[in-house]
């Protein structure tokens, strides 16, 4: 065997194992590294989605997508939060069994839907929107009326701006959202980590 073809061999060894052929050593690159997640401007939202965050996802999932970094639980219980450009207008909540991300709330107007909703429009674009798979009207925490969208065991949560007894009609705007694996709206969640 040539020295040429011995080279080649080690290069494609190399490349087919994440490896790297460095000054004629392999050196192993890591497995995974941090994901640089796109501009909160970019993220949409789907059932249970939000950009590169997902109801369900562990610690190490959050870390991994870039939105989420490591901590000492100095201000906060947990050893992971969100990166400080990633609470603003977001509410996180990690179900306390789980151990796992459950629900993300936002009120951020540059945030979409994967069908073009955005805070500001109304509950009639939205049943336009979404035909199938919307509920009724429902009264959550402090009398505030929503709307979900489910996919399967994912849900989308529209935060309506209506409060009171009587149920809001097309007019009503959108003032937030939440994407969970639960049907619940909870517009006041911890911004904290787990």
């Amino acid at each position: 065997m040539t020295t040429s073809t011995r080279a080649a061999r080690t290069l494609a060894a190399a490349a087919a194992t994440s490896s790297a052929l460095v000054l004629g050593a392999v050196v192993a690159t890591p497995a995974r590294a941090v994901d640089t997640p796109p501009p909160v401007s970019a993220w949409e939202l789907s059932p249970g989605r939000i950009g590169p965050v997902a109801a369900g996802m562990t610690r190490k999932q959050l870390v991994r997508s870039g939105t989420w970094v490591r901590t000492r639980g100095a201000d906060c219980e947990g050893t992971i939060r969100p990166r400080d450009r990633y609470l603003a207008g977001f509410g996180w909540y990690v179900g306390d069994t789980s151990r796992r991300l459950e629900s993300v709330v936002t009120s951020r107007r540059s945030v979409r839907t994967t069908r073009g909703i955005a805070v500001g429009d109304t509950l009639a674009a939205v049943r336009r929107a979404y035909p199938s798979h919307l509920s009724r009207p429902r009264r959550g925490i402090d009398q505030q009326w929503y709307v979900v969208h489910r996919a399967g065991t994912r849900y989308l949560a529209f935060g309506l701006d209506r409060v009171g007894t009587t149920a809001p009609g097309g007019s009503a705007r959108v003032v937030a959202f939440s994407v969970s694996r639960t049907r619940a709206y909870a517009p006041y969640l911890d911004g904290c980590g787990f």
